[in-house]
């Protein structure tokens, strides 16, 4: 079984979008018999034990270590800090890069270091091409 570290920008999102949208994603991974880590449905947890952004971060980058692939989720042009964390993370640990990007968004550095890139239009098109992974 597959561990798949799923990173996503979190700050300005539209957060039950996203969090529908991550857990539709994480779904059909587990269907097809990988194990997923996403922060988003610990969300509650962290507001709960009051964790700044920095150690919310170093838990998501700890986790990462424990996984095979780490599969960086973009869907806007937006900038995310932490997920530029996560990818440097990533790459210090020499995990599979494999990113999910909506067409004709650019994110250079995450294309470099991609060994794989799913492009994909609509949300249909995204469900449908991450059922290959």
């Amino acid at each position: 079984m597959t561990q798949i570290f799923l990173s996503y920008r979190f700050t300005g999102e539209n957060i039950s979008e996203l969090k529908k949208t991550l857990n539709n994603i994480t779904n059909i991974l587990e269907k097809n018999e990988h194990e997923v880590f996403c922060s988003i449905n610990l969300e509650e947890e962290f507001r709960r034990k009051k964790l700044t952004t920095e150690e919310i971060y170093s838990f998501c980058t700890n986790k990462l270590c424990d996984t095979d692939i780490f599969l960086a989720f973009i869907k806007s042009e937006d900038p995310s800090y932490g997920m530029k964390l996560e990818l440097e993370k990533a790459i210090e640990l020499k995990k599979k890069i494999i990113l999910i990007i909506k067409k004709d968004l650019d994110f250079s550095e995450f294309r470099k270091n991609a060994e794989k890139i799913i492009e994909y239009d609509t949300y249909k098109d995204l469900l449908d091409k991450i059922k290959n992974i």
